[in-house]
């Protein structure tokens, strides 16, 4: 494409440039509301990481690129490029997965930090990617191969890291508010009981039964039990198979599941095949897994496409995305004068409790914060450029509350 060449700069992009950048879940393309034209692509860099005693993959920085379908004859270009969503940390490499928002329009995008208890939740409206929030769990997760995923029905996100063998591997669920962006409720489970050479997750279409693809076996999980991890059915185990046009195993790794409610399984080696889950969202081995049955055009080295569930509408009692320029306040007596502005203006927060201002840029980049505890204060920007900005109040309510503003030299 135009102007497509170069992502994810740097010496891992450079080394791996002939062959193709190995990411699990690295990339994610999603369409821009309200705008058939623009497509966002997420893209997560990596590097290892030789400092410690282990040598661990670690994602450098997580970009947003632009690319515009209109331009080129319908061809599309790259508008732009590598522009730094997160760069001041290390997250988790790859592992990026959306959920369309309750007014089924917008997108909640998470990427985890690299091995801590925190998830950064962004929003993709029409005026761009916000950072809406920093979230901590005290059970935390380990990093490691593999993916993260939403339930279908959007109500659940889900985690699979495979670490070392010693170690093992990590699943981690939690509930998910289409509304406000919000994990809840995580469920965390560490086993090393199957090797952890590869692996991942799927969830069925009626957002009833998680999947866990790990190297020789497949297991059932039911969502709607309290104890998720109690209810683990092992549903299949790695048949010995050896492809014959490439000679290697055909062993489990990533999974997706397919607009026709079917999962679609890779394996561990290079070959033409997927193994299916016909019916997932029937219990135990009435889901009916048929191994290296789906033979694919090309060879393919354990790739999956990661896509979100595009079919999700919006929910049953919608909600307005608090980033979209249509927005109802959750407060609204919070103002912003004058708006525009050249920089310097006054924060009403009103009845809010709210202890701390931060503004981000439209790209969701952190510019400036500040402590504030009197109904009306005085904030002065300073040396930022012409355009769109966000203020959002923080307080021991957890109250979130995002404001547009325009500055104008």
């Amino acid at each position: 494409m135009e102007n497509g060449k170069g992502l994810n700069p740097g010496k891992e992009a450079d080394k791996n440039a002939k062959y193709g950048y190995i990411n699990e879940q690295g990339a994610l393309i999603l369409p821009m509301p309200d705008n058939p034209n623009l497509y966002y692509l997420i893209h997560s860099a990596y590097f290892f990481d030789f400092s410690g005693p282990t040598d661990y993959v670690k994602g450098d920085k997580l970009y947003y690129t632009i690319i515009d379908m209109s331009k080129n004859d319908g061809k599309g270009a790259v508008i732009e490029k590598n522009k730094v969503i997160i760069g001041d940390k290390y997250h988790d490499a790859g592992k990026i997965t959306a959920c369309r928002h309750a007014n089924g329009k917008d997108w909640w995008i998470i990427v985890a930090d690299y091995d801590t208890k925190n998830y950064n939740i962004l929003l993709l409206t029409k005026d761009g990617i916000i950072i809406k929030s920093e979230q901590k769990f005290p059970l935390g997760s380990r990093s490691g191969l593999g993916q993260a995923i939403f339930s279908p029905d959007g109500t659940k996100y889900a985690r699979f890291n495979a670490v070392t063998i010693m170690k093992g591997t990590y699943v981690d669920v939690f509930d998910f508010d289409r509304c406000t962006g919000t994990l809840s409720n995580q469920k965390h489970w560490n086993y090393v009981t199957d090797t952890t050479y590869s692996g991942g997750i799927a969830i069925s279409s009626n957002s009833k039964y998680l999947y866990i693809s790990s190297y020789t076996k497949i297991y059932q999980l039911d969502l709607t039990k309290e104890d998720i991890f109690a209810s683990i059915d092992t549903v299949a185990v790695y048949d010995s198979n050896i492809d014959k046009e490439f000679g290697g195993t055909t062993k489990f790794y990533l999974a997706q599941l397919a607009p026709n409610g079917k999962i679609y399984i890779s394996t561990t080696n290079t070959t033409r095949y997927l193994h299916v889950i016909n019916e997932p969202d029937k219990k135990g081995k009435a889901c009916n897994i048929e191994q290296h049955s789906f033979k694919l055009a090309r060879k393919n080295y354990t790739t999956m496409p990661n896509f979100p569930n595009f079919r999700l509408g919006a929910a049953a009692a919608p909600c307005n995305s608090v980033a979209s320029e249509d927005i109802k306040k959750a407060k609204d007596d919070v103002k912003i004068y004058p708006n525009p502005n050249t920089g310097d203006f006054f924060l009403d927060k009103g009845e809010s409790l709210a202890t701390k201002v931060v503004v981000y840029d439209i790209a969701g980049k952190i510019v400036f914060t500040q402590n504030i505890s009197e109904k009306v204060s005085p904030i002065r920007l300073e040396n930022l450029q012409n355009g769109v900005y966000y203020c959002r109040l923080l307080g021991n309510e957890a109250e979130i509350v995002p404001i547009k503003f325009t500055i104008i030299h």
